[in-house]
């Protein structure tokens, strides 16, 4: 088998040989020669294809280099598609070059624009590009075809590592199109590419080679097939430390594996790597499709060794199986998103560490792979693993050591502590049941009282065990000052008495994003925001649950407050929350509050309105695919669902009388048809209130579950199927939970 990064490598190292050339681009505009006193990315690229001196920029000589300022963002701006001498449109690399940022530690970014992609890598070039954002690219002129939404490699070369590829759309290969050359891409993320034809995110033809390692393919759709890559002419294509999820195939026509396509291909090998939970229209051959070389320690949903297998492994080596259990898109540490395994995944050290393709020695996020690595493109990494109930603090705070004074062992506080002192972003373990005795409130090192997370964290809970962290009524459980991911935890008997945020206070600026997944915050007490209070800070909610909560203020389930607050909440539920005053179940005193497919049911108001969710004057939720009903007012129930400015659409209002902008495609005035206990608990480990049979919000839209970004959600709070077929038709329900109408408890009609 030839090697993809052994051709590259001598390519490169034959270019470098003769006279190079650094150019320093100093301004952002997209000018082509207009001003001399500037050096455009443009006028970089054309000085260094025609080895000439070019409008503000010196000249290229031989291999050379352009540096990129720090956090600049260029946005082409010339008009013109089809144009291959770099004037208009995308950026034509003719000759050998290498485009990164001046700063090792800093990233920059290059939007399309949507006139045409970003760059196209013509015959015979070498592009080398990293630590860059590549975005918003459309080369598409109807009705002529035109591939590579971002990138185009035609009988070309590329490597390239810390690299995002975001917003692309083509015929085919929504970021990438290559038509033979070489293809090496490490510690690299593809998402929200779209594609009309094949290939999501990347499609190869034309006998190319392809190797990507330590990267990530979330969220990218085809309209036919391969919804994150297609083969339809590849050579050699080896994925190493790959995760391909949640991505879509058959969006627009028949077509199959929402991950990796394979058409026509020399030898295709995946090795420490995971392709589940991708979606194709209708079911079929949702992960894979043609067929695999070679599959090593890895995880292929729907791949087969038998022969005539829809998905085809000719050698399989230690296979990995069971659901794959990553959590969903978001920040555990890095410079772009990614998708981390959770505590019970079993991705977790099942990778290759002997003979074969190991796993690549640096994770997506630029992590070291040490001992017997994990499966997919993030490792667990800096962890702290939490081995007793007691509560201690840590004994020596900052050694890099987790013992608590007392017991020796690692406590929950101690591995926090410690987390907190070290520099990096650190991951604490936390798979038990977990009570605050260590009393104190008000003191922010975390040294009493509630869990104060001051510096990165990943924070996880295990499924399997129910890990719990009860405040014992004596603070709240989490203060979060810093970015951090918590996930599988059930945080419940939060007081932090006359302060806000029962079981989890945001807070700290606007940079910090609060990251949630699969949280149960149950029965906890404060003045403002029973659940989660956000303060000037982000948070998100996915697949979590605030219920029970009872506050003597406002916003029994949630509570924003400052300017930049803004809280998500994305396939969650606030139900059967109290509050004294506004917002029975969210209150929006200022900031940005955003519901899709959230269900807010069964909460109530006891003195002020809004008994599902208030917004203060001057705020607006967003309010998308939501059921907001059966909530009350008043020590005499009365409906009141809402109260105040929303916007949004396709929602399920009970009563919304004392709200406005609910949507003109929305259900208003009827019942939620909610189960009256909680059912599932899902692959996060979370009950949520399920769709009654008969519920109107069953199957309310046809077709896709599409979030307001577009892109397509491909499961419910319980981690079910979205959309499912209804009487022969793909549909998609309101709200947290999309159910099966069933008459009966076995499931038969």
């Amino acid at each position: 088998m030839r090697s993809t990064s052994m051709v590259l490598a001598a390519g490169l190292a034959a270019s470098s040989a003769a006279m190079a050339a650094t150019i320093n681009v100093n301004h952002f505009a997209d000018e082509f020669g207009e001003n001399a006193a500037q050096c455009t990315l443009r006028e970089a690229v054309q000085a260094a294809n025609a080895d000439a001196a070019f409008g503000g920029c010196s000249a290229g000589s031989g291999s050379d280099l352009i540096l990129l300022p720090s956090g600049i963002g260029v946005i082409l701006a010339r008009a013109g598609r089809d144009e291959d001498a770099n004037a208009t449109g995308d950026l034509d690399i003719t000759g050998t070059l290498e485009i990164r940022t001046a700063l090792a530690n800093n990233r920059a970014a290059i939007s399309g624009s949507g006139l045409d992609r970003v760059f196209d890598v013509r015959p015979a070039a070498l592009l080398q590009i990293s630590r860059i954002t590549l975005a918003n690219g459309d080369p598409t002129v109807f009705p002529n075809p035109r591939g590579g939404g971002l990138l185009r490699l035609a009988s070309a070369g590329l490597i390239g590592s810390e690299l995002e590829f975001r917003d692309g759309f083509a015929d085919a290969g929504g970021a990438i199109a290559q038509s033979g050359g070489t293809l090496s891409l490490n510690q690299s993320l593809f998402h929200r590419n779209r594609s009309s034809g094949k290939g999501g995110a990347i499609e190869v033809s034309a006998a190319a080679d392809l190797a990507l390692r330590s990267s990530t393919l979330s969220e990218n759709a085809a309209g036919s097939s391969g919804g994150a890559i297609a083969l339809t002419g590849a050579d050699v294509v080896l994925l190493n430390n790959v995760t391909i999820a949640d991505n879509v195939a058959a969006t627009l026509t028949n077509g199959a594996a929402g991950g990796l396509y394979v058409e026509s291909a020399a030898a295709v090998g995946a090795h420490n790597s995971v392709i589940a939970g991708n979606s194709a229209r209708g079911g079929v051959n949702a992960n894979c499709f043609g067929e695999l070389d070679a599959v090593a320690y890895s995880l292929v949903e729907g791949a087969s060794t038998s022969v005539g297998a829809a998905c085809h492994i000719g050698t399989a080596t230690a296979l990995v199986t069971g659901p794959a259990l990553l959590l969903p898109l978001a920040d555990y540490g890095g410079p772009t998103l990614s998708m981390h395994p959770s505590l019970d995944s079993p991705l977790r050290n099942a990778g290759n560490t002997g003979a074969g393709v190991n796993c690549h020695s640096l994770d997506q996020r630029g992590e070291t792979r040490t001992g017997a690595c994990d499966v997919g493109a993030i490792e667990f990494s800096q962890v702290f693993t939490v081995n007793t109930s007691s509560d201690t603090p840590d004994a020596n705070i900052g050694d890099g050591n987790c013992v608590a004074i007392v017991s020796g062992l690692c406590t929950l506080r101690a591995a926090v502590q410690e987390a907190n002192a070290l520099s990096g972003r650190q991951t604490v373990l936390a798979p038990g049941l977990y009570t605050i005795t260590n009393t104190g409130s008000g003191d922010d090192t975390g040294a009493t009282g509630d869990i104060d997370i001051s510096d990165e964290l990943n924070l996880f809970g295990s499924v399997a065990g129910a890990s719990r962290i009860d405040g014992n009524a004596q603070d709240r459980l989490l203060d979060i000052r810093a970015d951090a991911a918590v996930a599988h935890l059930r945080l419940q008997n939060g007081a932090p008495g006359a302060a806000n945020g029962g079981a989890v206070q945001v807070s700290g600026g606007l940079g910090n994003v609060a990251t949630l997944i699969g949280l149960r915050l149950n029965a906890n007490m404060a003045v403002h925001g029973g659940g989660i209070a956000v303060d000037n800070a982000r948070a998100e909610l996915f697949a979590s649950l605030a219920d029970g909560n009872l506050i003597s203020g406002r916003g029994g389930g949630a509570y924003l407050t400052g300017a930049g607050a803004s809280l998500s909440l994305i396939d969650s539920a606030l139900t059967d929350n109290r509050a004294d005053g506004d917002g029975g179940g969210a209150h929006v005193s200022g900031g940005t509050l955003d519901l899709q497919y959230a269900t807010i049911a069964r909460n109530r108001s006891v003195n002020g309105v809004g008994g599902g969710l208030h917004a203060a004057a001057g705020n607006v939720p967003t309010v998308n695919r939501s059921i907001v009903a059966d909530n009350t007012r008043g020590a005499s129930p009365l409906s009141d669902d809402c109260n105040g400015s929303f916007s949004g659409d396709r929602n399920l209002v009970g009563n919304d009388s004392a709200c406005l902008g609910m949507g003109a495609n929305s259900q208003l005035n009827v019942p939620a048809g909610l189960t009256p206990t909680l059912v599932g608990g899902g692959v996060h480990g979370v009950a949520m209130p399920g769709l009654a049979v008969g519920s109107l919000a069953h199957g309310a839209e046809l077709g896709e579950c599409p979030r307001v970004d577009g892109r397509e959600l491909l499961q419910d709070g319980l981690g079910r199927p979205r959309p499912t077929l209804i009487n022969s038709e793909r549909r998609c329900s309101t709200g947290a939970v999309q159910e099966s109408d069933r008459l009966f408890a076995d499931g038969f009609d």
